[in-house]
């Protein structure tokens, strides 16, 4: 059976969707790095009215699978947010598919580097995908962040 697979914009009828792909993945896959506190606050950050917070003020692209949305990522500037892959679908390609389609994205905007706030979780991820960490950092409701750096 052939699918529909492809990177798109996210629609309006996307969000709630997405907000449920994303609290999944910080409690199943962050769960193990971050305590339940820090879970719980950034599953607050991105309830409906945040991920449609989100949409309007980024470019925000999800990974549909023919009809089935599989992860998330938005763009800001020279900046990747919201990048989520659902628990089940990790390890499979969407993640890079999704980050290869930021960086392609950035450059055509004439970014010259992409930057990103990394769960510790996601550190792995990106340095196999060539970022580097520029720094560490911590805060209560966010856990420990790497952020961390890719010239284009």
């Amino acid at each position: 059976m052939i699918r529909d697979t492809g990177i798109r914009p996210v629609r309006s009828g996307d969000i709630g969707t997405i907000s449920t792909l994303i609290q999944n993945t910080l409690l199943i896959s962050n769960g193990v790095d971050y305590d339940f506190g820090v879970i719980r606050y950034l599953s607050h950050q991105y309830s409906p009215a945040g991920v449609a917070e989100m949409a309007r003020k980024r470019e925000m692209y999800v990974y549909d699978d023919s009809g089935q949305i599989a992860g998330t990522i938005s763009l800001g500037g020279n900046t990747v947010f919201g990048f989520f892959v659902a628990p089940d679908r990790q390890r499979e390609g969407v993640g890079s598919k999704l980050l290869r389609w930021a960086e392609k994205k950035a450059r055509e905007k004439g970014r010259r580097t992409l930057q990103v706030g990394a769960s510790i979780t996601a550190v792995d991820f990106y340095r196999k995908h060539g970022y580097k960490t520029l720094r560490q950092e911590q805060d209560r409701s966010h856990g420990d962040v790497y952020f961390m750096e890719k010239v284009l």
